[in-house]
């Protein structure tokens, strides 16, 4: 017997509760028929008419998409606008749509616990304001004892943590290059200064800066952020470590994707199960090479 989409869906909201997600957030199952059996599973970042057209030719019975789509309420689904057509095609070939979003990005196992862990953080807790763990005094080179909050994952917005030794600027931004795998990454801040409390929030979260002030981050690596917000970071001392909004998410939904085929691995018919393979940063960089002579 095939996989049931209800049964896909009631793992989705116990890994990834829904109600971590924030009050403006659309989440959950936005398109499809519990009832329908589910083969064919790809996870995205965002459905677009490439990753659509993916889904439609490769038979694919339910994506899991990171960004919700539909976002906003719906009054037509015509093929006279790009989000109507794509919908408009999805539900002609039977395809359901699920996204967790921003209770992917909270949860205990989400985006931004993932990214801490990648930086190896100790003391990892949620950005909004809850009490800090005592370390007790670091030792003469600045290094922290590992703290007993690593045992429960926290669940909430954003996280904060402590590098277990400071390191510069420099070498933060550095090591986050190599982690997402980027040739430019933007930052601000001063390359030498010495770092070691980060706070992190995946996505379009500059919005979250007030919060990573208050808990008095050295540096807060955001996917993305506003000039303004650049210029209040710098005025508050706190740098800037800016991936991107796909760099920073986009690892996420390609481990999921080994999630759900993992759990399901077992069944008499386990579901194929993939991360979008037509789907791609759709920000490019110039980067000018100086004439040696």
């Amino acid at each position: 017997m095939a996989l049931g989409l209800e049964t896909v869906v009631r793992f989705l909201e116990t890994r990834y509760p829904l109600s971590l997600a924030e009050s403006w957030d659309n989440v959950g199952l936005l398109v499809g028929d519990c009832a329908m059996p589910v083969r064919r599973i790809m996870t995205c970042l965002t459905v677009t008419p490439e990753s659509c057209r993916e889904a439609v030719e490769q038979q694919v019975d339910l994506i899991v998409t990171h960004h919700p789509f539909p976002f906003q309420a719906v009054r037509q689904i015509t093929t006279e606008t790009t989000g109507g057509r794509m919908l408009w095609q999805l539900i002609r070939a039977g395809v359901a749509v699920y996204s967790a979003h921003t209770a992917f990005d909270s949860a205990a196992t989400g985006i931004n616990q993932q990214i801490a862990e990648m930086l190896g953080l100790i003391d990892i807790a949620t950005l909004y304001p809850q009490p800090i763990a005592d370390h007790g005094p670091p030792d003469a080179s600045g290094n922290l004892a590992t703290p007993s909050s690593l045992v429960t994952p926290p669940q909430g917005t954003g996280r904060v943590g402590m590098l277990p030794q400071p390191v510069s600027l420099r070498e933060l931004v550095e090591k986050t290059a190599q982690l997402f795998r980027l040739k430019v990454l933007p930052y601000v801040g001063d390359p030498d200064r010495p770092v070691q409390r980060v706070a992190i929030g995946c996505g379009a979260a500059g919005e979250f800066l007030e919060q990573a002030i208050a808990r008095k981050a050295d540096v807060f690596l955001v996917g993305e952020a506003k000039f303004h917000q650049y210029l209040e970071a710098s005025a508050n001392r706190i740098a800037l470590i800016l991936p991107g909004h796909y760099a920073s998410e986009r690892f996420a939904v390609e481990q999921m994707a080994d999630v759900i085929a993992d759990r399901f691995r077992d069944l008499d018919e386990p579901p194929t199960v993939w991360p979008s393979r037509r789907e791609s940063n759709p920000q490019h960089f110039y980067v000018a090479v100086e004439n040696s002579q």
